[in-house]
Formats: C-alpha cells, structure tokens, sequence
C-alpha cells in the first residue's frame, strides 16, 4: 500500500514563501509505526525510535529512544541531520510510505521516503524501518542539478590485481598500520589513550586482564592513522553550528552531553595488497571537530548507560566515490557522517542517483549487544537461507596452473573428486568461457575491461558438447556447477543489462547460480549504479537465488559494508607457490572480521597444503605442510569454506579428511544460524582462539582452535552468561564432550591435546545459577 501525502506547498503571499502545516500520518505495520502530527515525524519499531523535527522535509533530530530498555537520549536538534551541502533553497516536501512484502533477501518492512522539492532540484531520504531491530537505515537519492556541491575529493589510484602485478608491489592507499593484538570479547573502553577493553559477558562485568583469557585490554597506545588518506585536514578552529556546509552530511547526532566516548572502526579492503583488515580507534568528542575514517562508530554514553552506534555503508576509506578523507566528523554535542559518494556534477533531471547510507542503532553497555544489534540489522539487509547460501565450493585457480587444465575431462574428474571429498559446488574459473583474458595461460587471451556476449559461450576446444555434460555429472554427485565471470567494466559498466542477461542466460538454461563475480573497478558513481543495477536485476530476475562471491582482492570495489546483500565476499587470494599462504593469517583476517561482518557473507580458503613445501624454510613453525589439512579446514568452518585447489591434485592421505568435510556439510546450516562472533585471543600462530555462534539464549555452537600453544588447557572467555552450566557435545576435532560451568568472567576451561588442533562443540544451557554463589 502507498501512503502519499502532500504535506507542504509553497504559497506565494506578497513575495513571501508560506508553509502549509503537514496533515498527519500514522502508518503501522506489526511493530512498526511511522508517525506525523504536530511537526513531528516519528519512526519507531519495537527496539528503536527516532523523533525528528519535520522542518518543512528538512528533518531535524529531537530524540532517540531505546525502547527495550526504556532509555531516551534527546538531541539538540538545531540542524538537519541531511545536508547535501547546498544554499539556502525554497523547499516543497511530501512523504511516502510504503509496505514493502517479504522477499528472498529481506523481510517486510515499512518504506519511508521523505521527498523536497526545489528549483532544479530534488533530495529524497529513504528509511527502512524492520520489525523489531535496533536500527533504522537511510540514504539520500538526487537528481536535478547541484552546482554549487563542494567539488569531490581526487580518486584513488587503482590498486590491480595480484594477477597483474608483482607481488612485491607495494600498497599505498591502505592503512597497513595494525593496532595492538585485541583479544575478543571487546567491551568498554577505560580511555581514549590506552584503549582497555573490558568483557563481553551478557553481566557486564569488567576489569578482567587475565593475559590468558580474550579480554583486550590494549596496554599501548593505539597508532592507528586517524583516516585511510594520508591527506588529514586539522580540525575546523570555527564551531561547526556556525560554519556553512562545506562537505555533504550523510546523517546527523547532537547528542547532548560531554561525556561520550568514541570507539572508531576502519576497514581494508584489496586483500592482494593488505593483510591487516581491521583497525579500531578511540577517542574523546570535544570542541573542535576531529576527522576520521571508518565505517562503524560506537558511541557510549558515560554519563548514564547504553551505546549509540551508527554504521556507513559505503565501500572502505579511500574505495569511496568523491572521498572527503574522512567518514565521522566528532565534536562534543555534534556527530556527523560525512561522505555521500556522489559528484554533483553527474546529478541530472531523468535519473535518482542514491548515496551511501547511515544507519543508527542502540544498544546496552556491554560489548555484546553491541555486536549483537549491528548483526540483527545486517541479517535483516540479507536473510539467511541454508539452501541458498550454506556452500562449500571448490575453486581450481589456487593451484596456479590457471585455466591450463580447464576442459570437460578436467571438469568431469574434478566433479568426482571433490564428490569424495565432501565439496558442494565445482566453480570454473576464468578460461572455461570462449573469450580468453588476459590471466589466461594461452598466451591468445587478451581480454578483461570489454567483452563481447560470444565471449561468455563456453569454450569450443574445451568444452566442445557445452556445460550439459558437466551440469549434468554435477547434479549425479549431488553437486553444483558454479562459474567465473568479469562483467564489462568498459564505459563504466555501461553494458550491465547484456551481462544480467548472459547470467541470467547461464542460470535459466543449466541452473547455474554461483557466479564469481572478478574484475570489478569503480570509478566514478555511473560505474557504480550500473553494478548496482546488474546486481539487482540477477537477484530479482532469479527469485533471489542467484548467489554471486563478489570478489574484493583487488580494484575499487564495494567492500565489506556496501552492495552486499547479493551474495558473498571472496575475501583473499593466497597460494603456496608464493609461500604467503598461513593458515593462522587467514584465520586472524576472518576473527577481525568476523566481530563487524558476518561470517556466513565470508569466503575463507583452505588450500592443498602438500603442494610448495619446499617453498616454505625447513625450520618455520607456521609452514601450512606443518598445520595439517583438517586443521586449515577447520579454521574456515564459521565462514563459506572455499577449497582453493585441485582435488585431483590431493595425495592420498587428504582424501581421507572427506568424512570431516561431509560431517561438516550435514551441521553448516545450524552453525550458520546463528550469529557468529570471534573468542579468545586474536590468532597469531602462537593463541587459543575461535568463535561463538549464537542461535538463541540457551544454545549454540563454539569452535575452538589451539595453535602453536605450549598449553594443553586454557580458559577462554566466551559469550555464555556467567554462572550458566552448559553442556558440551563434541562434534568434530580432538576434543571430548563435557559439562561445566561457566565462571564469573565468562570463562570455560577447554582442552586440545596436541598444537594445531581444534574442537567444535554444540551446547546447550543446562540452567543459569548466580556466578558468585557456591
């Protein structure tokens, strides 16, 4: 149902621009409400409400409510929370909204758009408003013209893939600097400057520095650069309340009050070149703005309780379109999101073009729910289903013989051995279609940024009878056949609806519907609409079944926060022929990114770690020969395993480990349930650590992994509440099943008997005593 309502119009009275007062609005939807009466404008679901000033459609935050815990924090309200950072302008506003059904990738939800309307131009703010979650996101669409927008900040340079560079190739638009080793679960922070961390523990209690339980507490100072550009402007001498905008502002808090403390999280992306993912950030608001990258701010309120966070969704720092060098501006009574991703100048009349969003949450004091609200809001932007999206797939490419093999024989032997070994999808890489690129180990292949649509047949030589007899034996092992594929980057994606088509073409004729999708650049915002568009169309034309791994190793690409509710990430490319293959690296980028990402959105690899021991120092302790194959499985198990090999090209003694793969298969759907988090300490080669999936109160599933650890046993703080007896079952690893209790930190004691080895566990609550009883 459309719920359109002109709620302003301007009245020339002897030269004076009059505003009618807005009609009232009061659209529900299960927990749902959108409310207009009396200039105020309210969104509001079960967790979270937003009150804003309608100020003829420029709207104006009043107050913010967390209404699970019934704790409301009021904001100034003296600007706009949406400032495209243009003159003063005579505006004509109406709302919508709008039920939007249920679909494959998202549950029904209340639509809000507030449109205003201005010579030559028109803004509209989009809000999704879900049943009960703690957030609520928007984003602003244009169109028209803006002439006067502050001019966008230069592109970054392009960063190629590993394929086409030297590996030595140096990064130079990544923050590679790591903070100091944050052990899991992240809490509170003691000080802007020393960053301690308290526990996650559903209690909330705090000052643990056990040095072997996964509490940070970070006992330096934290070095992380304050944006992802090297260019950092000082901060603004002048208050921001009485400077004209200079830079658009995505969203807007004037939280009142000194006493908030920031905790900022910045992302890397281009995983060819970075290899540290995560960086945190803290500080103090205070008078003069301070400018910083990242994605996601968490604010805590000192002064009573509870957090206020808010999440952009864009690609990572300097990946952005029109970059201003920084995502958060902070200053005591003023927190803005800065960085719409948008160039004035490609603005037009016939076409809406969105920017990156905001969203808002709220959450209690302990790190948990923190996480937990930023999960439930992220889960809502893609629904899980197991069918869909639970996969193992195995990709040829991380053998390095490229498309050398690539043939029907090849296919058919490789659809067998993976069958044995427990795999669920056989992906072609590139070189199983007739046009060659560039990557390609016939030196005739010479395409990458155009393709013509006969490219995207399959290859006549390799496979002269098509895919049918491949699709075919894939579904005779229980099986799927996934593919490569590099939309046309050429004209900014110009040719998206011919690339839908041939995807689209792929998946009508033989079911296909994993598609790698590689060679993504974006350069300008044309560029990304149109990859926006063919994303979209796929998704819809197929019902939501199409999963694409969008790959984000390299290039200007969407990263972890924007574009992806479409699929998957294939995270990283690493191979043993270069020896910068760890099992503990990969493990580290997955528990960063695991407490911000969803792991299930997540390709890990796990690779042939026979292959290249020579490649590797006879006495390096992390070499993966020495790790084992079940163990570096083990290690992608909370995410979409990706078995980055040949299987025909496994010895013997590999193919054995396929009852642990088939076992695993049969328990990924109820592992993937849940919300996945990393415990203990952030992997080195030398931790105990592992992850936390959450299904609901009373149960879940706990992957723990030993690595090079002298220790047999370790306490470990876990997301259990304290004082809970739990049982333990034993599903996989070396392990044993038990029963305990979790102590007043949060803590269970686990036991591996050997270095490099790994347990995972189903539990179950058996009941919650007072952790300081007897």
């Amino acid at each position: 149902m459309l719920h359109s309502l002109l709620l302003c119009a301007l009245l020339l009275v002897s030269a004076t621009v009059l505003a009618v007062p807005p009609a009232a609005v009061d659209e529900r939807f299960r927990d749902c409400l959108v409310s207009l009466k009396d200039d105020t404008l309210i969104l509001r679901n079960s967790r979270l409400e937003r009150h804003f000033r309608w100020n003829d459609g420029h709207l104006v935050s009043i107050l913010l409510r967390d209404r699970q815990r019934r704790r409301s924090w009021p904001l100034a309200g003296t600007a706009p929370d949406f400032d495209p950072g243009l003159p003063a302008l005579d505006w004509r506003s109406r709302l919508e909204v709008e039920q939007v059904a249920a679909s494959s990738l998202q549950p029904a939800h209340l639509r809000v758009v507030v449109t205003s309307v201005a010579t030559g131009l028109q803004v509209r703010r989009v809000c999704q408003v879900f049943p009960d979650t703690p957030a609520i996101g928007c984003h602003l669409e244009l169109r028209g013209a803006a002439d006067q927008w502050a001019a966008p900040a230069a592109a970054a340079p392009p960063r190629a893939p590993i394929e086409m560079a030297p590996i030595e190739t140096p990064t130079t638009t990544a923050i590679e600097t790591p903070t100091t080793a944050i052990e899991t679960p992240i809490a509170a922070i003691e000080t802007p400057t020393t960053a301690a961390i308290e526990t996650p523990i559903a209690a909330n209690k705090t000052s643990i520095t056990a040095i072997e339980t996964p509490i940070a507490a970070i006992k330096t100072p934290i070095t992380a650069i304050e944006t992802p550009t090297a260019a950092i402007k000082t901060a603004i001498k002048t208050p921001i309340t009485a400077v004209a905008a200079v830079e658009p502002v995505l969203e807007r808090l004037q939280l009142q009050g000194p006493h908030w403390q920031a905790r900022i999280v910045s992302f890397t992306a281009a995983t060819d070149h970075n290899d540290n993912l995560v960086q945190h950030r803290h500080l103090l608001p205070y008078r003069q703005p301070q400018q910083t990258g990242g994605n996601l701010l968490a604010l805590r309120d000192l002064s009573g309780a509870g957090q206020v966070w808010v999440l952009k969704q864009s690609p990572a720092g300097a990946d952005q379109l029109a970059y201003p060098g920084y995502d958060f501006a902070l200053q005591a009574g003023d927190i803005r999101v800065a960085g719409t991703g948008l160039d004035p100048a490609l603005l037009t009349p016939s076409a809406w073009l969105p920017t990156y969003g905001a969203v808002v949450g709220v959450a209690d004091d302990d790190e948990l729910s923190l996480l937990q609200a930023l999960r439930t809001y992220q889960d809502r932007r893609r629904r899980y289903r197991a069918q869909r999206d639970s996969m193992v797939v195995m990709n040829t490419w991380g053998d390095r013989n490229r498309d050398a093999r690539l043939g029907e024989a090849f296919a058919l032997a490789e659809l067998e051995a993976g069958a044995a070994l427990g795999v669920s999808v056989l992906q072609l890489d590139d070189g199983w279609q007739a046009g060659l690129s560039k990557n390609s180990a016939d030196r005739s292949g010479s395409l990458w940024e155009d393709w013509r649509t006969e490219s995207w047949r399959p290859h006549p030589q390799r496979f002269p009878r098509g895919l049918g007899p491949v699709v075919s034996a894939a579904r005779a092992h229980n099986m799927e056949l996934g593919l490569w594929f590099n939309p046309s980057a050429a004209n900014s994606f110009a040719k998206w609806r011919r690339d839908a088509d041939i995807l689209l073409g792929l998946y009508r004729e033989h079911g296909i519907r994993v598609f790698k999708i590689d060679g993504i650049e974006v350069p300008d915002k044309t560029a990304d609409t149109n990859l926006r568009h063919l994303l979209q169309r796929v998704s819809e034309a197929s019902g939501g079944d199409i999963v694409v791994n969008l790959d984000v190793t390299a290039g200007r690409r969407p990263g972890y926060h924007y574009l992806t509710r479409y699929g998957n990430l294939f995270l990283q490319n690493r191979y043993t022929d270069w020896a910068n293959y760890y099992p503990y690296r990969t493990l580290r980028n997955l528990w960063q990114l695991a407490r911000y990402v969803p792991p299930q959105q997540l390709q890990i690899e796990f690779l042939n770690i026979y292959r290249n021991a020579d490649k590797y120092g006879e006495e390096d302790p992390f070499a993966p020969a020495r790790v084992g194959f079940e163990y570096a499985f083990a290690v992608t198990m909370m995410a979409q395993p990706l078995a980055f090999f040949e299987a025909t090209g496994l010895p013997p003694v590999a193919r054995r480990y396929g009852t642990t793969i088939k076992r695993y298969r049969q328990l990924q759907a109820g592992i993937h349930s849940g919300q996945i988090f990393p415990l203990g300490r952030e992997p080195n080669g030398r931790q105990w650590t592992g992850f936390q999936s959450i299904v609901d109160d009373r149960s879940g599933y706990l992957l723990v992994l030993r690595e090079r650890h002298r220790r047999s046993q370790q306490p470990l703080v876990t997301w259990l509440p304290p004082g809970a007896q739990v049982r333990f079952e034993r599903l996989l690893g070396r392990g044993m099943s038990f029963e305990g209790r979790v102590d007043a930190e949060g803590r269970v004691n686990f036991q591996l008997p050997d270095k490099h080895s790994y347990v995972l566990y189903r539990y179950r609550l058996a009941q919650v005593l007072n952790p300081d009883s007897g």
